[in-house]
């Protein structure tokens, strides 16, 4: 008959123990959680913890982790005990069984007052007593209670409370120690902790901590037992606490002298749940994280990846990890190994800076190009996910690796879906390192890995080269020689390949003409594209062994989606809402095709739409599409629009400079009021730059012809669309936003500026002149000499003066030619090419739509160029106030195309100081520069641009978070740097750069004395 685990109270007389293996322990305690138990067991230890309190036991049966009160000095690794429990509190724990260490009772985590209650055997006497209390925030509540032989219900009076005083003996009431926290989790939080207050208090009293929240309190001494027998405790609490009371019922005996250390096995990730063993493992370890005190790996190994807890560690030390190799032992299972012992673990190496053999594709995806030149010898165990008869895909648990193999003659070159050991050396290959392989040995069948769902920035990085990935999205266009898929972060476009064939290769005209509207699924091994110098092309890549599934075809009448009110998008639903196409309706509140701005009358919302009819606001439409959230409205993309009638715009929203800006505003028709900084035309749009209170932003008006400029300073109220400036990044109050305007009458003026302008002053001194002028006739008549003498003067100035102006006239004629040399001259030949190959009748059709495309890139790249001539032509702009609205808005366009944020901090007051055109021209050029550099190199997320003058000079910064420059290396740029730097001097300012990792800041100062000559 097997042993059972005897649960519950203990009855005062002595009962025999019943003998247990370990299984049966395990079993017990896994079922019940917890209990007071007789047993004895029998095992072999396999290791030891340094503080001597956890161990590893092994018999026949299991391998158990058990945590007891202590381990006896005699007991080492390989020793042969008995363990035999007489009433011992029992618990499970998350790594192992608490053997009279675990808590009586523990109310965790942060709740109101809860109240828990346990039975428990206690002798006669005084009985160690230990409480753990936290308070969060709000109310703060602690009691204990407890019932027995000859006492009713109560709260455990003061006087059952003593504490050793050393020398002086046992003294009344127990030891305090205080902590506090910025943020208190869990009752886990006390270790590592020091306490900042300390003493003795007479009974359980919180009134003790140092401050109502955030802090805890650990009681301890012993406790009056007055009588042996059954107790019953409760322990109430608001928020965490847990007590632990009793002596440890416990003992452990060695058996014999001979110590036989058991013998490891190794991990496998075949191994069953419950098979639990003393096992090595070994692996790059790939994450490192603390909690609740252990310290928490995830090791990538040669066969699969596995987790590791090591729970004998310092816990205010967090070891480097990360990346490193490292070989373990401890008590393992399906799910990793429980490390007891630090010396368990042991640091081969870092990972990537590999010696000798390698042995994961991961090892050989990190070596830089000169690393894989060397070579180093590889032996890669996976699962191949492509092959040819040339080059084949190997992946393992580390990631994939591309492959030059040929089978030997005779000999079966690899297949997708076969297990496969290949031998060979490292090369640096075109793109990413690879294998030359040399030896392969055929290891049996095995399914494809599990497909990694790359995000945009892995895609765009190129860093998923080799690997085996899904990619899920909208067909945007289909055909046999590319497919784009619109994904969750943006538009991917998988090209086909003799190498890497695109599935719509095999598919009918019929099929790939259902694809575009499609929600698909292809899979495939990710293959970056880059150009000839190894620079990736962003959102373009192949895939090797593609397949597609399509999971819902493109609706023969897409408007019979589901219909849906805009604000639901924004909620939480069961269904999928990226790629489940939707219905909605709403009024347009502005069109700028492909871009519409619609209202539901509840919420706005925005639609891209490639093929809308020409709308108007106010027009009623219903729009089918798929929704993409994370910004700050609803966005339908991939749409179909239909007009369904005419309707008014919704009343405007009235918002206070103080709610500026404000993402829940984005697609909402409002009205702000604010003053003017500058009124421009750019590009058939009027462009107003406003300041509402302490903010700045844009709005926008679209118009033909001339119109009749504002006075700077008039107070206007605008009444138009609130756009977020970055739809994607939305989410906190610091975007910027601009105002999208529908008609002239948009625009209200409040209060004109002030007469007193520049021009105003200027025909002031030009009278003032004409009667100084008068003056000096009048005088010159009176002395015939002077007069003649001085009309000679003045006939050899205005020579002078006209020679003069000529020449600047010539020198700027001449830059501008230059400027449209440069600029214009170029592009207009490249857009007579791509006409004439339009105009061609030999030229495929295919070929011609992408000429198309080109041509009216070059058009739009001719349109921005244009304008940035006439702007530092233009005598409507030479101020310095003018040229930071220019850089602001330049800054912001050009950064967005790119993906990066631009945050402005333009000073409240920037001066009305004149700049010459030829001043404002190098000095953007070399703004332009810098843009363009953080842009191409930085890898940067965010730019920091700051325009101020302080002591009449004029500071134009530029600061990224990318990776910065590396000092005494060229680096890519390092020209532009140079030309900076030339065209600031000759301006006579400076052009300073600072770079440091993660910073870099450019920054242009020009003195406004010297620029004006």
């Amino acid at each position: 008959m097997c042993a059972v685990l005897v649960a519950g109270v203990i009855p005062a007389q002595a009962v025999g123990e019943p003998e247990m293996t370990l299984a049966q322990l395990r079993d017990s305690v896994s079922e019940g959680g917890r209990g007071d138990a007789r047993f004895r067991v029998e095992g072999r230890v396999c290791g030891l913890s340094e503080n001597r309190r956890l161990l590893a036991l092994q018999d026949g049966s299991a391998t158990v982790l058990l945590e007891c009160a202590s381990v006896p000095p005699e007991v080492s690794a390989g020793s042969r005990i008995a363990l035999e429990a007489k009433g011992s509190t029992l618990r499970r724990s998350r790594h192992a069984i608490e053997v009279d260490t675990g808590p009586l009772i523990e109310v965790d985590d942060h709740h109101g007052i809860i109240t828990r209650s346990r039975p428990v055997y206690l002798e006669q006497g005084l009985q160690p007593l230990r409480l753990e209390w936290f308070n969060g925030l709000n109310l703060a509540e602690l009691k204990l209670e407890y019932e027995g032989p000859g006492i009713s219900h109560r709260k455990v009076p003061a006087d059952c409370f003593m504490h050793d005083a050393g020398d002086q003996g046992l003294h009344p009431g127990l030891r305090y120690q205080v902590y506090v926290k910025d943020w208190w989790g869990d009752l886990s939080d006390f270790a590592g902790n020091s306490p900042v207050k300390e003493g003795v208090t007479p009974d359980l009293d919180i009134g003790v901590r140092s401050r109502p929240n955030q802090v805890g309190i650990i009681f301890s001494g012993l406790m009056k037992i007055p009588e042996t027998g059954n107790y019953t405790f409760f322990l109430g609490s608001d928020d965490g606490a847990r007590v632990y009371l009793g002596k440890p019922l416990s003992t452990i005996s060695v058996l014999s002298g001979e110590t036989v250390v058991p013998e490891t096995a190794p991990w496998t990730p075949a191994m069953a749940p419950d098979d639990e063993r003393w096992m090595t493992a070994e692996g790059s370890v790939s994450f490192v994280d603390r909690k609740s005190g252990v310290l928490g790996l995830d090791v990538s190994g040669q066969d699969g990846s596995f987790h590791v807890s090591i729970l004998d560690q310092d816990p205010t030390e967090r070891p480097a990890l990360l990346g490193r190799y490292i070989k373990v032992r401890g008590v393992g299972g399906a799910e990793g190994l429980v490390v007891i012992h630090r010396r368990d673990l042991q640091v081969v190496g870092d990972d990537a800076v590999p010696s000798g053999l390698l042995t994961r594709a991961g090892q050989v995806r990190r070596l830089q190009p000169d690393e894989a030149r060397k070579p180093y010898r590889a032996q890669i165990r996976g699962v191949v996910t492509m092959a040819s008869q040339t080059v084949l895909v190997i992946q393992d648990s580390s990631g994939g690796v591309f492959v030059r193999y040929s089978a030997p003659k005779g000999d079966a070159q690899p297949r997708p879906g076969e297990f496969w050991q290949i031998e060979g050396k490292t090369n640096p290959g075109d793109f990413s390192p690879m294998l030359d392989g040399d030896r392969s040995r055929y290891l049996g069948s095995a399914s494809m890995p599990n497909a990694a769902r790359p995000t945009w920035e892995q895609i765009a990085s190129g860093s998923m080269d080799a690997e085996w990935v899904e990619i899920e999205g909208v067909v945007a266009s289909a055909s046999t020689t590319m497919l784009v898929i619109l994904t969750r972060d943006g538009k991917v476009q998988i090209r086909n390949d003799l190498s890497y064939p695109l599935p719509t290769v095999s598919m009918s005209e019929k099929e790939i003409a259902a694809l575009p509207g499609s929600v698909v699924r292809l899979r495939g091994v990710f293959t970056a594209n880059w150009d000839g110098e190894g620079r990736v092309n962003a959102g373009l890549c192949q895939m090797g062994n593609a397949s597609l599934s399509v999971d819902q075809l493109m609706p023969a009448d897409p408007f019979s989606a589901e219909p849906m009110q805009a604000t639901d998008l924004l909620r939480f639903t069961s269904h999928p809402g990226v790629f489940k196409r939707v219905k909605v309706t709403g009024t347009v509140l502005h069109a700028h095709p492909p871009e519409l701005f619609l209202s539901d009358g509840a919420r706005g919302f925005r639609i891209l739409s490639r093929e809308a009819p020409v709308l108007s606001p106010g027009d009623q439409v219903e729009a089918s599409g798929f929704p993409r959230l994370g910004g700050p409205s609803p966005v339908l993309m991939e749409t179909f629009v239909r007009k369904t009638g005419t309707g008014s715009l919704p009343d405007a929203v009235s918002v206070d400079s103080a709610n500026l800006p404000n993402a829940r505003l984005d697609s909402m028709r409002v009205t702000v009021e604010g003053s003017l900084l500058s009124d421009s035309l750019r590009q058939s749009e009027r462009v107003l730059e406003m300041r509402s209170g302490k903010q700045r932003f844009v709005a926008r008006l679209a118009v033909t012809g001339d119109v009749k400029p504002i006075e700077r300073g008039s107070l206007l109220r605008l009444t138009g669309i609130y756009a977020s400036a970055a739809v994607a990044r939305a989410g906190t109050n610091a975007e910027p936003f601009e105002l999208l305007l529908n008609h002239p009458e948009d625009i209200q003026i409040l209060e004109r500026g002030p007469w007193w302008t520049l021009k105003h002053t200027i025909i002031l001194i030009s009278i003032l002149s004409g009667v100084l002028l008068l003056v000096m006739v009048s005088n010159f008549l009176l002395r015939r000499t002077v007069v003649q003498r001085t009309r000679e003067l003045a006939l050899e100035m205005e020579e002078r003066q006209v020679a003069e102006r000529n020449r600047e006239v010539q020198e700027e004629r001449t830059r501008v030619a230059h400027d449209l040399h440069d600029e214009l001259g170029a592009g207009l030949t490249e857009a007579g090419i791509l006409t004439s190959l339009v105009k061609n009748p030999a030229v495929p059709a295919e070929k011609k739509d992408g000429y198309l495309e080109q041509l009216a890139e070059v058009c739009r790249g001719l349109v921005t160029g244009l304008d940035e001539i006439v702007w530092a032509v233009n005598p409507r702009y030479d101020s310095v106030g003018d040229l930071a609205g220019y850089f602001s808005l330049f800054a912001q366009r050009f950064l967005d195309l790119a993906g990066i944020q631009c945050r402005l901090q333009i000073a409240d007051a920037v001066p009305e100081h004149p700049l010459a055109s030829h001043v404002r021209h190098h000095l953007f050029l070399a703004f332009k520069e810098a843009l363009n550099n953080i842009v191409r190199h930085s890898g940067a997320s965010e730019v920091k641009l700051a325009i101020g003058v302080a002591d009449r000079t004029l500071t134009v910064e530029l600061a990224d978070n990318g990776r910065g420059l590396e000092p005494g290396n060229p680096v890519p740029g390092s020209d532009g740097l140079a030309g900076m730097k030339g065209r600031m001097e000759k301006l006579g300012g400076e052009c300073r750069v600072a770079s440091s990792p993660g910073e870099t800041t450019v920054e242009f100062r020009l003195p406004l004395e010297r620029s004006i000559a």
